[in-house]
């Protein structure tokens, strides 16, 4: 399999040669995408000197948001690459370090649970079908404006992540996948926008009738970089940014 590894800027570019660098440890001739979400003139000109220096290929888009800008990054793969089935996919985020992408990769539409560690946790999975089932109690949150029901329902889901059940969704700072899924439709719709790519990315997979989620040895560190993990400070700011992309997933798959 050719791999293939995208991720999106935004404010980031102080982080993409290590990311660079932490892919060309492990992969010498894989190509790299990076689609720059618009942030500033001078960031995007800082953008374009690190392409030209690292050799990835810069695709510049308005702020679209991260899932719409990884759609634009596969639009532009459906275009240039002939032989899809052939390819497997690392979509991400920039503030991430591999640390193993040899793995055995498998024919069809087949996703990768990768090991995903945040410190000393594995962020995979990210939701279990059991999780799934309760996420429709947010809905009650949602109607009611309330924090504080919000935070319980949180809590709810993650405690059912303690009981055993078969992986549904994976954490959204790295999408591993063959490239012949995209020839399934638009992953992430018009509407999306931040914090529920998981869900969307998950609904998506499940609606392919022979799709399958493998646990891979795929491993990676994932670090909240400050100029993402800024617009989520205060639970009031991710609710605030989280409803109405969840909003989007239960009308779009709920």
């Amino acid at each position: 399999m050719n791999k293939i590894f995208i991720s999106v800027n935004y404010g980031t570019s102080s982080i993409i040669k290590q990311w660079v660098t932490s892919i060309e440890n492990f992969n010498n001739n894989s190509r790299i995408i990076i689609v720059d979400n618009f942030y500033s003139d001078i960031e995007r000109l800082k953008v374009k000197k690190l392409s030209s220096e690292l050799k990835f290929t810069l695709i510049e888009s308005t702020n679209l948001g991260y899932g719409r800008a990884l759609n634009v990054a596969f639009e532009y793969i459906k275009k240039n690459y002939s032989k899809l089935n052939d390819c497997v996919l690392l979509a991400g985020n920039l503030d991430i370090q591999f640390k193993c992408t040899e793995v055995k990769y498998l024919d069809g539409n087949t996703v990768y649970a990768p090991i995903a560690m945040e410190g000393k946790r594995n962020r995979n999975p990210f939701l279990t079908h059991l999780q799934k089932k309760l996420l429709k109690l947010h809905l009650v949150s949602m109607q009611s404006e309330s924090l504080p029901l919000f935070t319980v329902v949180v809590f709810l889901i993650k405690l059912a992540g303690y009981v055993p059940s078969k992986i549904w969704a994976l954490h959204g700072s790295l999408f591993v996948f063959n490239a012949s899924i995209l020839n399934h439709g638009v992953i992430f719709n018009e509407k999306s926008f931040l914090y529920s790519e998981e869900l969307e990315f998950a609904s998506f997979i499940e609606n392919i009738s022979n799709s399958k989620i493998k646990n891979s040895k795929i491993k990676y560190e994932h670090f909240a970089h400050v100029a993402t993990s800024a617009l989520t400070s205060t639970q009031k700011k991710f609710y605030k940014l989280w409803k109405p992309s969840f909003a989007n997933w239960l009308n779009r798959w709920g």
